[in-house]
């Protein structure tokens, strides 16, 4: 939907509320309709951040990792241990999950309907059974105004990891992960034209997938579409007033392009 460039030493905080008031408005401008769910990591947590994506009544919802800052992790595993499930672990290894309705606040504005989800691992030993002279706790926590179990929350949130399999083809597939001037104007140009590219480039390798291999490829990469549609051989050539692409008749990519070609031609 939108890309911004940043200087590296920008904290990610930063312009970040305006930022996703910008997507907000773009989703809605372009109908999207259904509902946006924002995963964020822990240099957002902030109060604004919250408000600007936790309106259930707007059809927005959040997953922020909570910035524990300097919350005890012994009292963290008391909590725990007293509202929450503990979850089957390999010996020497206890993990609770559960969820605390205590809204964020921020002097006397309180954010009702934003909970905070946790999850605690206490380790006496680890994996080869080597016992701990000091028991290791492990603390995370998220916020969010999700209705979900904890359980839910915690898988959506791991889930970002998929985003960044498309950040990799983004700076690796494209070739933008060293930005070719030393401009940093001209270079968030680049980076606008690469997003379009991208989504460009997106849209084709999943409509070149094709319904009866959705179920065992649900989507192809960058750099495969690349190989496979953007450098095909051909013979671009004009004749009765239109470009025609000729292609030869026992390219395997030919039944993709006449698919694709209908498809765009449709929208």
């Amino acid at each position: 939907m939108d890309c911004e460039l940043r200087p590296g030493s920008q904290h990610c905080q930063k312009g970040t509320v305006a930022f996703i008031n910008g997507v907000i408005k773009l989703a809605r401008d372009e109908h999207l309709g259904g509902r946006l769910l924002f995963r964020l990591d822990s240099g957002n947590d902030s109060f604004e951040t919250l408000k600007a994506t936790a309106a259930a009544d707007e059809g927005l919802y959040c997953i922020i990792k909570r910035n524990k800052r300097k919350e005890s992790d012994i009292k963290w595993l008391e909590i725990a241990k007293s509202y929450g499930k503990q979850i089957e672990e390999r010996e020497g290894k206890n993990v609770w999950i559960g969820t605390i309705d205590v809204p964020p606040r921020k002097k006397d504005e309180i954010l009702y309907g934003v909970k905070c989800v946790f999850e605690v691992i206490e380790r006496t030993s680890d994996y080869e059974g080597n016992p701990y002279l000091f028991p290791e706790v492990e603390v995370n926590s998220w916020w969010t105004n999700l209705d979900c179990e904890a359980e839910k929350v915690i898988d959506l949130y791991h889930n970002h990891a998929i985003s960044e399999q498309f950040h990799s083809e983004l700076k690796h597939d494209m070739g933008i992960e060293r930005l070719p001037s030393g401009k940093f104007a001209v270079n968030k140009i680049v980076f606008a034209v690469a997003m379009n590219a991208y989504n460009t480039l997106k849209m084709l390798g999943q409509k070149a997938i094709g319904r009866k291999w959705q179920k065992k490829h649900k989507r192809k990469r960058i750099r495969k579409v690349i190989q496979d549609l953007i450098f095909v051989a051909g013979k671009l050539v004009k004749h009765g007033r239109e470009l025609i692409f000729k292609m030869y008749n026992r390219e395997p990519m030919l039944q993709v392009f006449q698919r694709l070609n209908a498809a765009l031609d449709f929208l």
